[in-house]
């Protein structure tokens, strides 16, 4: 790769956890040499599900295998036990065993585990370096759960080995934004050196600038703001000319409440294309919001020299003035607002003109 400085992969390793959390299966855990679980076959699949568990967390694998080998002779038709004697083949590096566990596997789930079936087949083609198939179960994996952060970063990864720097970019920081969640700083770390060192090779790289535009506009529509600011940023050191990228980012801000971000956006738009009205709009917004009225009505009427018949405008420095009490401004620019907006047949408009004015 192009001096492309690798990180660690990180190898998800990812076993099927039954409602009880490990730090209370040591009680279980300690009638393991001793007991056989309950007659019951469902309790006792689960205590073996959970004590098999808790000795995979102490790796103490042997004792682990049994107790998942016990429970799958209990419920052969449950998938979790399969799942979890895979992730033991795979800590002992018997990748190719693990593939043919967990495939068995995948006839036994419905999509509830399938992510986690996906996730574990990407890590073993991974390791038997078989990056096409490991890149096509970590895309099924994310699919059903674009939260698994592995899954994200290690096809971020494999897509850098292959020179597509703009997939690889894009998972890469989706990885980044959940392991910061997460607080896995070490990791966090790792993924900036790499990201460093792909924006490095790429300044002003406009293909790949606009490719970030657009996936962060995806995260932002499906409400994943943190997600879309950090590829919004990306494009913007890519392209730092383009000024659709401050406005996305600005509108990102705003969704947030982040306003100070949003509105240093908004004024990098405008430096850039001093035309943009929406920019100005939304600075006019975010300033009545603040309750910095002459400043939301400076913006809004450098908007208003740009449409003069654009309704939203109007109302929106009405809604200004409604702010400050000046009645008799505010019912002159909702009159204006009123008449374009009926002109254009604009009916959402036009009935919260008719709620302000009953706020007159």
């Amino acid at each position: 790769m192009r001096n492309a400085k690798f990180i660690l992969l990180v190898f998800g390793l990812h076993i099927i956890f039954i409602n009880t959390a490990i730090a209370q299966t040591k009680e279980l855990a300690a009638k393991t040499d001793s007991d056989t679980p309950g007659t019951n076959p469902d309790i006792s699949y689960k205590d073996c599900i959970d004590q098999g568990l808790y000795y995979f967390e102490q790796n103490k694998l042997s004792k682990a295998k049994y107790l998942f080998y016990k429970a799958q002779k209990l419920m052969p038709e449950r998938p979790d036990s399969y799942i979890n004697i895979a992730a033991i083949s795979m800590k002992r590096k018997n990748f190719e065993k693990a593939v043919t566990i967990l495939e068995k596997s995948l006839k036994l789930t419905d999509e509830t585990k399938q992510d986690v079936i996906f996730c574990n087949l990407g890590s073993c083609f991974q390791k038997l370096s078989k990056y096409r198939e490991a890149i096509d179960y970590y895309n099924k994996a994310l699919s059903l759960n674009p939260e698994l952060s592995d899954a994200l970063l290690n096809c971020g990864i494999l897509y850098l080995r292959q020179g597509k720097e703009g997939a690889a970019l894009i998972d890469i920081l989706k990885a980044r934004v959940i392991f910061r969640e997460q607080d896995r700083k070490d990791i966090v770390r790792s993924c900036d050196e790499t990201l460093f060192s792909i924006i490095k090779n790429h300044k002003e790289d406009k293909k790949l600038a606009q490719i970030l535009l657009q996936e962060g506009s995806l995260s932002f529509e499906n409400k994943r703001n943190e997600e879309a600011i950090a590829l919004f940023k990306v494009s913007i050191l890519l392209n730092p000319d383009n000024q659709e990228n401050y406005y996305r980012l600005g509108v990102v801000y705003t969704n947030s409440r982040n306003f100070d971000e949003a509105l240093n956006c908004f004024d990098k738009t405008v430096k850039l294309n001093p035309q943009n009205v929406k920019a100005y709009m939304n600075m006019g917004a975010i300033f009545g919001e603040l309750k910095k009225y002459d400043e939301a009505l400076s913006a809004l009427r450098k908007a208003l020299n740009l449409e003069k018949d654009n309704p939203k405008i109007y109302y929106n420095i009405a809604m200004v003035y409604i702010s400050t009490a000046d009645k008799k401004k505010a019912a002159s620019y909702l009159k204006k607002a009123k008449a374009l907006a009926a002109k254009i047949e604009n009916r959402k408009l036009l009935q919260r003109i008719d709620e302000a004015y009953k706020a007159l």
